[in-house]
């Protein structure tokens, strides 16, 4: 079976493939055409040798995809069933994850290949948010680097979330936990199942800095 796209690579996925100026209206980043178009206007065009490029994406992105993500981008442009994905969600719009999923259900033998790259824990959606998105990551996004993410703080691991100091579990948004750890306190994702955790985490019993006990995505047990 096929895993299906996650919600959030859906709503990555919009931005890249409608025109920027349509989907940002959609999702409220109104700005997102005018820092996309500046930082295309320094670039030059991507080499012709290597394309794992969904339509109608950047130049500063497809950059970002040939270079920092040049493995991905390879075993992508490699596997004709992934390159049938890219053809495919040319005729996908804004916010319609079904006609992402049925993309990928049907070149199931490219899903592997096109998730690498294009999944929002992957390389396209962290180390090239911002070239791609136009932003940094917002809290509990994924990321590899503290530079990934608007706040400077990545939890440390591959795989992992944008995260911030907090003083309270109110910092962190509904359901998410502010856990003591020995050099400060910091948002961890609140969790019910390993599902809701991003891969490599697992859905642990932790205790926040008020005392109460609940579940965190975490790839250590956080401080009881």
């Amino acid at each position: 079976m096929v895993k299906p796209l996650r919600a959030a690579s859906a709503t990555a996925l919009c931005l890249l493939l409608v025109s920027a100026g349509g989907c940002a209206k959609v999702i409220g980043l109104d700005d997102f055409t005018e820092t996309d178009e500046a930082a295309e206007e320094e670039r030059e065009t991507p080499p012709a040798d290597l394309s794992c490029d969904l339509p109608r994406i950047t130049n500063s992105c497809a950059n970002c995809l040939h270079t920092a993500c040049e493995a991905e981008c390879r075993g992508c442009a490699g596997n004709p069933d992934c390159e049938a994905i890219l053809d495919c969600t040319e005729g996908c719009t804004s916010g319609n994850t079904t006609c992402f999923n049925d993309c990928i259900g049907d070149n199931p033998d490219g899903a592997d290949d096109f998730l690498n790259l294009y999944s929002d824990v992957a390389c396209a959606f962290t180390t090239c948010k911002l070239a791609c998105l136009g932003r940094r990551g917002n809290l509990l996004e994924p990321c590899n680097l503290g530079e990934q993410c608007a706040s400077g703080l990545c939890s440390g691991r591959v795989g992992g979330w944008c995260t911030a100091q907090c003083a309270t579990s109110a910092d962190c948004g509904a359901g998410n936990g502010c856990i003591a750890l020995p050099n400060a306190n910091v948002c961890f994702m609140g969790c019910v199942t390993p599902a809701d955790c991003y891969p490599g985490l697992d859905c642990q019993r932790a205790r926040d800095v008020s005392g109460v006990e609940g579940w965190v995505c975490a790839g250590i047990a956080p401080a009881p």
